[in-house]
């Protein structure tokens, strides 16, 4: 008996009363996540796990995009994956650009594209090939 007069007393206690449910909030907020988003999202985590990527994976992406994708090397294929939507949809517009990651615009990929063809390298500017390193020269006498 006196178990249950010490359980009452202890339940009694007002600091451990029930309280009464909060109100549900009138309406949470939604975020809409954008498929083109989460494509490249998934696409970048596809070619960082080293798996092949189907055009079906790309749906809904330009051309533009795609050759983006295909152009990102590791690094910034990382980015990618670690960036948030909102962070994403920033650089994929051009707002703000996420340090380390090319941007996804037509003229920056038409850029790096070119910058990674083997003409153009630091030692042959001009782009006809061969060469095989730089040309210097000391005192009139190529090296």
């Amino acid at each position: 008996m006196n178990v249950l007069k010490a359980l009452a007393r202890l339940f009694s206690r007002p600091e451990l009363m029930l309280l009464p449910a909060a109100p549900a909030p009138e309406q949470q907020k939604v975020v809409s996540i954008d498929p083109r988003i989460a494509t490249i999202k998934n696409v970048a985590s596809m070619r960082l796990n080293w798996k092949k990527v189907h055009d079906l994976d790309c749906t809904g992406l330009s051309p533009v995009r795609r050759e983006w994708l295909q152009l990102l090397d590791v690094d910034m294929l990382f980015l990618v994956n670690r960036a948030s939507y909102s962070q994403l949809r920033a650089h994929l517009s051009g707002r703000k650009t996420i340090r380390g990651l090319l941007a996804a615009d037509a003229d920056s990929v038409a850029a790096y594209k070119e910058a990674l063809r083997p003409e153009a390298s630091l030692f042959n500017v001009e782009g006809r090939g061969g060469g095989g390193g730089p040309k210097r020269s000391m005192g009139g006498m190529k090296i």
